[in-house]
């Protein structure tokens, strides 16, 4: 057991001789759910990520585009293509909302790939 897992008995499962039960500290702040094998602690003491709380900044920024892309046009079978016509019903100022949206991803990812490769531009 991690530091802030600990074994508490109830009041309640005294009296009906129930089993130990495993407390979390963490658990006052939220946490309802204790993992591990040989460790049981919360989330927190073992130290796991949520996938997006992993992601860099290419990664954030090439989800974000593909998800403008869905959202333009939910049939497409590659959305990694260029930015698809605006579509009917959409308002005008809607599209033109989502293409800046869009380009500002775009060069997000473009600067994050240019640091990973090592050259910064100023």
């Amino acid at each position: 057991m991690c530091g802030a897992a600990r074994t508490v008995r109830n009041a309640q499962q005294q009296q009906r001789g129930a089993k130990e039960s495993l407390s979390d500290v963490h658990a006052a702040m939220g946490v309802a759910v204790l993992y591990g094998i040989w460790r049981i602690a919360c989330r927190r003491c073992h130290r796991l990520r949520y996938l997006s709380q992993r992601e860099t900044k290419e990664d954030r920024a090439t989800r974000a585009m593909l998800k403008i892309v869905k959202r333009l046009n939910p049939d497409d079978p590659d959305p990694c293509n260029d930015l698809p016509e605006k579509p009917n019903g959409m308002h005008w100022s809607t599209y033109d909302r989502l293409v800046e949206r869009y380009e500002g991803y775009s060069e997000q990812w473009g600067l994050a790939i240019l640091r990973r490769l090592g050259r910064r531009r100023t």
